[in-house]
């Protein structure tokens, strides 16, 4: 029997709720749409990565508008422009 290889858990504080918690990694561009390696990704919370989920269109659309969706995602609702600083994406 193979044993499986446990993911490492990151935790860290969310940029779009501020909490400290377990974080996910968000692809920018959907690993649907775009098969080949794409470093660009934001790391959320659960909750946070569901709601963003939500906004984003089955359908293909344009790189530049899941990073628009991205951005305007973490700036919502708070005023957190430097959260977009600490996130690892180039918009």
């Amino acid at each position: 029997m193979k044993q499986l290889k446990k993911k490492k858990k990151l935790l860290g504080m969310c940029p779009k709720c501020l909490r400290i918690r377990v974080l996910t990694r968000h692809h920018i561009h959907p690993q649907r749409h775009f098969t080949q390696k794409n470093p660009e990704y934001l790391f959320l919370c659960r909750d946070c990565h569901s709601e963003l989920e939500k906004e984003i269109p089955y359908a293909k659309i344009r790189m530049s508008q899941y990073e628009e969706i991205a951005r305007d995602f973490l700036l919502r609702d708070n005023n957190q422009k430097d959260a977009v600083s600490m996130v690892q994406i180039q918009i």
